[in-house]
């Protein structure tokens, strides 16, 4: 598996308002435009919001640009902070990487793995942790993903991520 396998490039630059079938959708981190070509189907919608099935990346304003947002179409309210989960060097074993692939119909190469990250006050302080158990799967040449949940105890629900972790990028 190459470095770029488990972060195949998905496109979150936001079009111009006025280009012809963008959406603007209003979220909690201001107004962000829905490019239809840049949309990505999750056939089975993601755990615990299974009826949103349609989301797109956008940068997440204020926020280092290793942090992206998932950001659900139909629902505004719905914006989910996630960040890539490096290739050969990271935390998902390619072996697992790619049999999950295999599993999904995925090509590798054109599959970008992101996980899904938490926030919470512990102490007076923030402490964000990435969901490894159930990554996000992206196709990005389909345009489609699938949350995959790794068996065993491998791969934990709350990995806590360290600071040099957040200021990448």
């Amino acid at each position: 598996m190459t470095q770029t396998a488990l972060t195949a490039p998905i496109d979150t630059q936001q079009p111009e308002a006025a280009d012809t079938g963008h959406e603007v959708i209003s979220t909690r981190f201001g107004d962000l435009i829905a490019d239809p070509e840049k949309v990505i189907r999750f056939e089975r919608g993601l755990y615990g919001f299974e009826h949103q099935r349609h989301f797109f990346l956008a940068q997440v304003p204020g926020w280092p640009d290793f942090f992206q947002l998932l950001q659900a179409i139909d629902d505004p309210s719905l914006g989910l902070i996630v960040m890539p989960l490096d290739g050969d060097d990271g935390p998902i074993q390619p072996a697992d990487f790619n049999d999950a692939c295999a599993t999904l119909g995925y090509d590798p190469d054109a599959t970008a793995a992101i996980g899904i990250v938490t926030m919470r006050e512990d102490n007076n302080s923030q402490v964000f942790t990435v969901n490894l158990k159930a990554p996000l799967l992206i196709d990005s040449a389909k345009r489609i993903g699938r949350q995959h949940v790794f068996a065993g105890e491998h791969y934990p629900l709350r990995h806590p991520l360290q600071a040099n972790d957040r200021n990448e990028g």
